[in-house]
């Protein structure tokens, strides 16, 4: 085994390297290269919860970014998750945590709501998020290999948005499938 001296002994000790360095020995002197093994490739069972998570990152940013006002009092919503999340939590990650839930089923319970609605409940979904949220934009994702690309439409990218409100009380009232 190769002898651990100087910086490389204190860095492996604090912890720092994290697995992205390998050690070698270069002719008889210990040299460090660093690794990087690149992406993984994703399973065909995790791939539905990546093209999820996906939508849900499409909408988190979009609260960011446009601010939305779909509480009661007309509140900015970004600004009213943040106060409900409180200093010690992460406001998205709170999102992430409340539209989620335990083992992806609310999140994909929502994705068998919007794909049990009628063509016409869809079609109503599309107009009033062209309406009430004219910046929203429709989310096309990146799929793995062999999977199709996850395209969701500007209506339930709203369809979502709604269900978040829900699930982090700035709503008292679940979406219907009528908007």
């Amino acid at each position: 085994m190769a002898r651990m001296t100087g910086p490389l002994l204190s860095m492996t000790a604090r912890g720092m390297i994290a697995g992205r360095y390998v050690f070698g020995d270069d002719k008889t002197r210990q040299v460090m290269r660093y690794n990087w093994p690149g992406p993984k490739t994703i399973t065909a069972v995790q791939a539905p919860y990546q093209q999820l998570h996906g939508w849900l990152t499409h909408v988190i940013s979009y609260i960011k970014q446009q601010r939305p006002h779909l509480n009661d009092g007309m509140d900015d919503d970004y600004q009213m998750l943040r106060t409900i999340a409180g200093r010690r939590d992460r406001w998205n990650d709170f999102v992430r945590r409340a539209v989620i839930g335990p083992d992806h089923a609310t999140l994909t319970s929502i994705k068998a709501n919007w794909d049990s609605l009628t063509d016409a409940q869809r079609d109503a979904w599309d107009s009033a998020a062209a309406t009430l949220a004219p910046s929203l934009t429709a989310y096309t994702g990146k799929a793995p290999p062999g999977w199709p690309e996850p395209v969701f439409s500007v209506g339930s990218c709203w369809y979502l948005y709604c269900w978040t409100a829900y699930l982090t009380a700035l709503i008292p009232t679940p979406p219907t499938p009528d908007p």
